[in-house]
């Protein structure tokens, strides 16, 4: 009974060794899934060589050459306007006075066709200084260039036959107008300012101008220049061309001057002279003469043989 017993005991013993062994079987780890390849290590890229900075220049940075400031050859020692070479500048002014005004939008036809015969003088101008060698030109086209032109307001009458107001147009001018900035900037030897005034016909004096011929201390050379004038003229282009070439020192000669003698002014009128210092015509060209007796007194011919003939006087270039 006692073997029997300790049979069941070792038995029971055995079949819980056995039970323990499969539960360990069971709790054992299962294996891991196949891990993928691991790339090799990538090898860490190296830093590009860095250059070594430049090294740092010791001498001065240099600035771009600048133009250099142009001189012209004219000294302005017979006022702003010497002879007729090289470039001159026509300024238009459009000048309101006490009785006279532009408006402009209403009067912007008028203001155009002075330019327009302002354009006809210059380009004639330029042709007959040509045939006496000189190099003449001449800027005036305010609607390229705006600052050619100005507009201007004076509260005393300025269209009158003298010359009484010169120092009032002269100073404005003076204080408005950067003369020589303007020469620079063109490169211009001369200056002619134009005061334009929209005039009616009544009673309207003749256009004139003022300057180094008149007196040694005009030195702004200036036309007035009347539109319209002595009752039924139209200031066509040649009167244009007559005002500018006083400012280059031709005298009138069509009444007795200084060095203008009554012999000479007789003798014009029996020929019919049609120098353009003696008479002007009408229309949108120039008729008049060029002469020698014009070209030497602005500067760009000889004194001619019939300047001693009729004992004219000398020029603003011998004279001076």
């Amino acid at each position: 009974m006692r073997k029997k017993h300790l049979l069941c005991r070792l038995s029971a013993l055995l079949l819980l060794v056995a039970l323990t062994a499969c539960r360990r079987d069971m709790m054992a780890p299962t294996a891991a899934p196949t891990e993928m390849p691991t790339a090799a290590p990538t090898e860490q890229p190296t830093e590009a060589p860095t250059e070594a900075p430049a090294e740092s220049s010791t001498e001065p940075l240099t600035e771009a050459p600048t133009e250099p400031e142009w001189v012209p050859e004219y000294n302005g020692a017979l006022g702003s306007a010497g002879s007729l070479r090289g470039t001159t500048l026509l300024i238009s002014i459009f000048t309101n006075d006490a009785q006279t005004a532009w408006d402009d939008e209403a009067d912007r036809e008028e203001m155009l066709l002075t330019l327009n015969r302002m354009d006809t003088a210059a380009q004639w101008l330029t042709e007959q200084a040509a045939a006496y060698g000189s190099d003449a030109s001449f800027l005036y086209d305010w609607t390229a260039d705006p600052d050619l032109r100005y507009d201007a307001s004076f509260s005393e009458l300025l269209v009158r036959e003298d010359g009484g107001m010169y120092e009032v147009q002269a100073d404005y001018v003076r204080e408005n107008i950067d003369s020589d900035a303007l020469r620079q900037k063109y490169h211009a030897d001369n200056v002619v300012y134009f005061f334009l005034f929209n005039t009616p016909y009544e009673h309207t004096p003749n256009p004139w101008s003022l300057g180094f011929l008149s007196s040694p201390d005009y030195d702004i050379e200036y036309v007035n220049l009347y539109i319209r004038f002595g009752d039924v003229f139209d200031a066509p282009p040649a009167t244009y061309a007559h005002e500018i070439l006083h400012a280059f020192g031709a005298p009138d000669l069509y009444y007795v001057d200084t060095g203008i003698p009554q012999e000479f002014v007789d003798y014009c009128s029996q020929t019919g002279c049609n120098d353009i210092m003696f008479t002007v015509n009408a229309g949108e060209t120039i008729d008049s003469d060029f002469t020698p007796i014009d070209a030497y007194y602005v500067g760009i011919g000889a004194r001619p043989a019939e300047a001693d003939e009729w004992g004219l006087g000398p020029s603003e270039y011998d004279a001076n």
